[in-house]
């Protein structure tokens, strides 16, 4: 009888620690699958496009002090992003500079929008995704 005890004591640890690393594991994976950040996802990350719009409208309006210092075009600055699975932003940065303090503007155009980002989804879960989108100053003639 003892054996057959011992036996069962020895096959009960084994399924703990068989258990116990196969949680460790995974919480190993997970972890890693949250860190990961996608560039090509099933649903792209993003906000409501016509609060953006309108931000956007309002926000990319030069003072006409600075107008009158900045050639007349059209400047375009790239920002690039990274919408996590909450929803919020970062690593913002501007991948270009036209120049005349306008990649700043752009960056803080971004960080200063009080709507709310919904993340990306891959297989039916939030992911981390990154993004780019520009921001475009015109400069009328005068």
């Amino acid at each position: 009888m003892n054996i057959a005890r011992y036996i069962l004591v020895l096959c009960i640890i084994g399924c703990m620690v068989t258990s116990a690393a196969a949680q460790k594991n995974a919480k190993k994976a997970s972890a890693e699958e949250t860190d990961k950040i996608f560039t090509k996802v099933e649903i792209d990350g993003g906000t409501n496009i016509q609060e953006w719009t309108n931000y956007m409208k309002k926000s990319t309006v030069l003072p006409e002090s600075l107008r009158k210092t900045i050639p007349a075009g059209t400047y375009k600055v790239q920002i690039s992003f990274i919408i996590d699975v909450h929803g919020k932003l970062s690593e913002i940065k501007a991948d270009n500079d036209p120049g005349h303090g306008l990649a700043e503007r752009a960056l803080s155009i971004f960080k200063d929008y009080k709507g709310l980002w919904q993340p990306a989804n891959q297989c039916g879960r939030s992911v981390k995704s990154y993004k780019k989108m520009p921001v475009i100053f015109v400069v009328p003639a005068e």
